[in-house]
């Protein structure tokens, strides 16, 4: 995957585990989870992740504490908006986040008025000009069983000038203010 020039980051040890019991993980549960999924990433690549974006966008204190300590450039553990500097139960973090800020197929898909003829439609109009547009794409939907739909946005976007970069890329243009 990297060798054709996409980014590989963190995503999950136990995806189902986290992303529908975080809130009840001791401190201990969350920092074995993070631990785990770090060391699978650099046993398995042999280096340092640059970013991460949590399962279900479901993180607390505990887990944006964690995440930090594993100096990444960029999360991107969050919905909407612009890129910012958490702050959760009176903490502020130092990761950055960038929100994927657009609907994904999966989250369209049976959405009223939205068809296979409808969906890039409704995508494209979800973009916003002169922006970063982040949206998730899961391998076993925009890769798999809407990859020609996926495609098919793509050479769209692009023929109206949008252009796609990793993450990484968007995250070393962003300053701190």
């Amino acid at each position: 995957i990297e060798a054709e020039g996409h980014e590989v980051a963190l995503h999950a040890w136990n995806h189902r585990l986290w992303q529908d019991h975080l809130w009840e993980m001791s401190r201990r549960d969350v920092q074995r989870e993070i631990d785990s999924m770090y060391e699978a990433y650099r046993r398995i690549l042999a280096r340092e992740p640059q970013g991460a974006g949590a399962p279900g966008w479901m993180v607390s204190s505990i887990s944006l504490e964690a995440q930090d300590r594993l100096n990444l450039k960029y999360a991107s553990d969050t919905r909407m908006g612009s890129p910012f500097i958490a702050t959760l139960d009176g903490k502020t973090f130092k990761t950055v986040q960038i929100p994927s800020n657009q609907p994904c197929i999966e989250e369209l898909i049976g959405l009223e008025g939205v068809t296979e003829e409808t969906l890039i439609p409704r995508q494209i109009s979800a973009l916003k000009k002169n922006d970063l547009n982040v949206m998730p794409v899961h391998a076993e939907v925009e890769g798999i069983t809407y990859l020609a739909h996926f495609e098919r946005f793509l050479q769209e976007t692009r023929s109206m000038g949008y252009t796609c970069q990793r993450m990484i890329d968007a995250a070393g243009k962003l300053t701190r203010s």
